[in-house]
C-alpha cells in the first residue's frame, strides 16, 4: 500500500491508497514526489539520517518537504486550483494528504515524523516561490520563472549537504547556490532569507551585525553576464 522509492533497487513503487480511493500510480503528485526521492538519493546517496547535534532526522524531513514542493510547484504556475495541496486526487475526500503552505516553525513544531516535519521545509520553499512571483494572479510567466528558480536552486543545493545535515544548513546551501548561479547571482536572496527566518530555520539574533562581504554592479542589460563583482578600491 502507498508509494515509495527504494534505494535498494533504484525503483519507484506504487500501491493502492485505501478503500474507494484511486491507486497511487494514478496520482501525478505521488509520481513526482517519489521521483524526487530518486533524484535526491542519486545526488547524495544515503540521504536522510539522524543529526548527531540535534538528534533529529532533519534531512529525512527535508527530503519529504522537497518532494512535496517538487510535485506542487511542477503544476502550480499552470493549474492554480488547490495548488498548495499535495495529493488532492487520491485523498480528495480528506482535503489532500498534506499542504505546502503551512505555518509550522522550526524547531518548536517538530514531531519526529519526517512527513509532518517536512511541512516546515516545504512551507519555506513555497513562500519563496510566492514572493518571487508565484503569487501573481495574471502573469503566468512570473509564476513559471519563480517555479524554475526555486526548483533549480534547491536541487543544485543538495550536494552541498551531508546525509544527516540540518535544516539551517539546507537554508544556507540554498542561498549559497542561488548566489553562485550565473542566472540568478543572488539577486533575489531577500525572499529566501525572509522565508527561512519566518519558519524559524534561520535566525537573526538581536544586536547581531550585518557585514557586506561582496559588492556587485550591473554593467549592462544582458541576462547572464550582466553582473560583475566590484574590486576593492
Amino acid at each position: 500500500q502507498g508509494a515509495w522509492f527504494s534505494p535498494a533497487d533504484g525503483g519507484i513503487h506504487f500501491g493502492n491508497s485505501g478503500p474507494c480511493k484511486p491507486n497511487r500510480g494514478e496520482e501525478a503528485d505521488a509520481i513526482i514526489h517519489e521521483y524526487g526521492h530518486a533524484i535526491q538519493n542519486f545526488q547524495v546517496p544515503g540521504w536522510g539520517g539522524t543529526n548527531p547535534g540535534t538528534g533529529r532526522n532533519e534531512t529525512g524531513a527535508m527530503g519529504e518537504g522537497f518532494c512535496d514542493i517538487l510535485a506542487c510547484l511542477y503544476f502550480a504556475p499552470d493549474h492554480q486550483f488547490q495548488q498548495e495541496v499535495f495529493e488532492d486526487w487520491c485523498f480528495a475526500d480528506e482535503g489532500g494528504m498534506r499542504s505546502v503552505n503551512g505555518t509550522k516553525v522550526y524547531p518548536d513544531d517538530w514531531t519526529y515524523s519526517v512527513h509532518s516535519d517536512g511541512e516546515i521545509w516545504s512551507a519555506a520553499l513555497w513562500n519563496i516561490y510566492m514572493a518571487l512571483g508565484g503569487n501573481s494572479t495574471t502573469d503566468i510567466t512570473k509564476r513559471q520563472a519563480a517555479r524554475d528558480e526555486v526548483l533549480k536552486t534547491v536541487v543544485q543545493s543538495h550536494p552541498l549537504l551531508a546525509t544527516n545535515d540540518t535544516m539551517p544548513a539546507g537554508a544556507e546551501a540554498y542561498m549559497d547556490t542561488n548566489e553562485e548561479d550565473e542566472e540568478y547571482c543572488g539577486r533575489h536572496l531577500i525572499s529566501p532569507l525572509d522565508s527561512f527566518h519566518d519558519r524559524g530555520i534561520l535566525k537573526c539574533e538581536p544586536g547581531s551585525d550585518i557585514r557586506i562581504t561582496q559588492l556587485w554592479s550591473q554593467v549592462d542589460d544582458s541576462s547572464v553576464r550582466s553582473w560583475e563583482q566590484v574590486e576593492y578600491g
